[in-house]
């Protein structure tokens, strides 16, 4: 059996290249950018960001779901920067760190009221940019204490963290998939998980493949960000196109776990199109498992088992010597 994903996408990406919207919607309306994208052959998951996609559109979006047949998997939290630019859930004000716990609270209600079955929360402002700029120990209770809490109120759904090792802040408290797995462990909620982003990997010197198996391992893995990069910034680029040989692992390890969540394209087109680099993600990662199952497995893991590199390359290449 030919093995397959579900795809979502970056709901913001289809804001660029304004010129090729043939409609001329106003591309700064949330209503326009969903009605733009709905034409993406491939689309058939769904996440969106809450408040800044949800919050006034409520009744458009319900009824796009019910009559799009697309599933609405669920929101990714952002934390609006002119409240939350001193931290979220670390902030030194108890009142907006109630708030930031309030606003995961009303992203879980409306999910539920979606029929969503997830939440994603980005952390993106909890961290430090100097050097003895916070007590660790407490940023480190303050942001596990709330996840636990959000972990609490939204127990019948799948809370998940993206971790980013930095940028907005130069460090974040969260920075890499063995402190985001330390988190889960540590609150012990059954439903906590981890979305792992290929970039944010990427920047944090993992290698993504690896990442993904220790989750895995773990039954951790809700969700992967797919993109591409140089790993020095979040480039958001088109799967596969700058590190292939790494993508090629990572989805080789997909397989092999029989990953069942949405892979989510977190791109950034700028000079793409950015329906057909929706459909040039998707590609990238069907011709990757038309590699991954064309591979002699038994040959496969004979070279995995004696670690030989020149061995892996010859089968997965054709590289011959």
């Amino acid at each position: 059996m030919k093995a397959s994903f579900r795809y979502a996408t970056r709901i913001n990406s289809f804001k660029s290249r304004p010129d090729l919207n043939f409609q001329k919607y106003d591309l700064a309306i949330t209503k326009n950018l969903i009605k733009r994208l709905n034409n993406l052959r491939g689309l058939t998951g769904f996440f969106m960001n809450f408040p800044e996609h949800f919050v006034g559109n409520e009744a458009f979006l319900k009824s796009f779901f019910r009559d799009s047949g697309i599933q609405f998997d669920g929101f990714n939290i952002r934390f609006p920067e002119e409240l939350y630019f001193n931290g979220g859930f670390t902030n030194p004000s108890s009142s907006i760190r109630s708030s930031a716990l309030d606003l995961c609270k009303k992203a879980i209600d409306a999910c539920r009221d979606m029929g969503g079955k997830e939440i994603v929360i980005w952390p993106a402002f909890d961290g430090i940019d100097y050097s003895l700029q916070a007590d660790f120990e407490t940023l480190w209770h303050f942001e596990l204490e709330n996840i636990a809490k959000v972990a609490e109120y939204g127990n019948d759904l799948k809370i998940s963290i993206e971790f980013k090792p930095a940028d907005p802040r130069r460090r974040s408290i969260i920075d890499s998939t063995a402190t985001t797995l330390l988190a889960i462990e540590e609150i012990g909620a059954h439903n906590l998980g981890i979305t792992l982003d290929y970039c944010h990997s990427l920047m944090a010197k993992e290698n993504p493949a690896l990442s993904a198996v220790h989750c895995l391992r773990k039954n951790k893995l809700f969700g992967m960000h797919l993109n591409d990069g140089y790993g020095h910034l979040d480039d958001g680029m088109i799967v596969g196109s700058v590190t292939p040989s790494i993508m090629l692992e990572l989805i080789y390890y997909l397989i092999k776990y029989d990953f069942k969540g949405v892979i989510y394209f977190d791109t950034f087109p700028v000079r793409e199109d950015p329906l057909k680099e929706f459909e040039m993600n998707i590609a990238q990662i069907e011709k990757f498992i038309s590699l991954i199952e064309q591979i002699d497995t038994d040959k496969l893991s004979l070279y995995m088992a004696n670690q030989d590199a020149l061995g892996v390359m010859n089968i997965i290449f054709g590289s011959r010597i």
